[in-house]
């Protein structure tokens, strides 16, 4: 069973974060090599790994009582 985005562990969502990096570096480093399906479900894919970093960061300022380290 997937861990939800908000309960993820800090090492967790550093390892998601990794990854959406990794796949955004090889998205520009080879985009006009691939396929435009190919950049569209990689674009995806990275838009949805970015969606689980939002919800656990997100999680994360409800957690600290609605503050930012930016407040």
């Amino acid at each position: 069973m997937a861990v939800s985005a908000k309960n993820m562990t800090l090492q967790e969502i550093s390892i998601t974060s990794e990854r959406l990096h990794h796949m955004i570096q090889t998205v520009a480093e080879n985009y006009y090599q691939l396929e435009d399906g190919q950049r569209f479900s990689l674009i995806n894919l990275a838009y949805d790994i970015s969606a689980d970093i939002e919800t656990w960061m997100n999680a994360e300022e409800e957690r600290d009582g609605g503050t930012t380290k930016r407040n």
